[in-house]
């Protein structure tokens, strides 16, 4: 069966072109970094620290308990045994474990320009003459991004020891299962690089 591009209306090239655009992106590599001189075999607990920092993310303290979740869940995977944090008698926290860790909850907006073209052909040939008509255009198109970006610090006896950053694009439409899920896929790839293996470069 043989479909004749004289049948494929112009609409229909535009949403194929759009799904071939948008069913070529890949996530970006997590950026991780850590103190070489961590010897982190011996640390063996962790604590999260008091008050997630959430920048321009509507304040949402349902997706910061989200977060804190599930870092704390794959976590524990390691194995790392969490330690609730405690304070002394004047309100300030006391970590008890090996493990200070940090989250940031970051949103950006990233337009993303890009432009694809369309070619649209015809053709006759007769006895005597031939004839060809062609037409071709280039259409912009301006893709507005939200990024969440997850950034997760550790600290041991105060001192700094692996950072990590990854981001996942977020989408209005999204139900909160499959906000959940993108979270879940984003801290399971920065945490696959805890504990490190070998030097950063």
């Amino acid at each position: 069966m043989k479909l004749s591009l004289k049948k494929v209306s112009t609409p229909l090239l535009l949403a194929l072109t759009l799904l071939t655009v948008s069913g070529c992106q890949t996530p970006a590599k997590p950026k991780i970094d850590f103190n070489s001189e961590t010897n982190f075999k011996q640390l063996t607990s962790f604590t999260l620290a008091q008050g997630t920092n959430m920048q321009k993310v509507d304040e949402n303290p349902i997706a910061k308990m989200k977060v804190e979740k599930v870092v704390k869940r794959q976590l524990s995977e390691k194995p790392l045994t969490y330690v609730e944090a405690n304070t002394n008698e004047n309100g300030d926290e006391i970590a008890q474990a090996d493990i200070e860790v940090k989250i940031t909850i970051k949103e950006t907006i990233h337009e993303n320009d890009s432009s694809f073209s369309i070619g649209l052909g015809t053709g006759s040939a007769g006895r005597n003459h031939s004839s060809s008509i062609s037409v071709g255009t280039s259409i912009p198109i301006t893709k507005v991004d939200k990024l969440i970006h997850i950034i997760i610090d550790m600290s041991h006896n105060n001192v700094p020891i692996w950072h990590g950053r990854d981001k996942y694009e977020s989408d209005a439409k999204y139900t909160p299962e499959q906000e959940l899920q993108q979270i879940e896929l984003t801290v399971k790839r920065l945490l696959a690089h805890y504990p490190p293996q070998k030097k950063p470069q």
